[in-house]
């Protein structure tokens, strides 16, 4: 739609409407750019920071990311048919 309109142009255009806009051409540039909100994260590797949820609210915890097969053993006995899951607990 918007492909074959002047990056100038669309810009005055939106501005002229109140429209939120911004301009990103690549990912370097959305990763850097001012609006963008992150929020930092435990791993086991040590912290990170990646791009905050929609509607974030400050102060949040998300908890941290888990190690890898940390819930393995949990999940495969929660979706385990009941009768296997009975003869492993006896």
């Amino acid at each position: 739609m918007f492909g074959a309109t002047d990056v100038a142009a669309l810009t005055e255009r939106f501005a002229a409407a109140d429209i939120a806009f911004a301009r990103v051409s690549d990912m370097a540039a959305l990763g850097n750019h001012p609006h963008l909100r992150r929020i930092e994260v435990a791993t086991p590797s040590g912290p990170v920071t990646y791009p905050a949820p929609a509607g974030h609210a400050s102060g949040r915890d998300y908890g941290a990311v888990p190690a890898l097969g940390e819930h393995t053993a949990r999940v495969r006995q929660e979706f385990m048919p009941t009768d296997a899951r009975a003869a492993l607990n006896n």
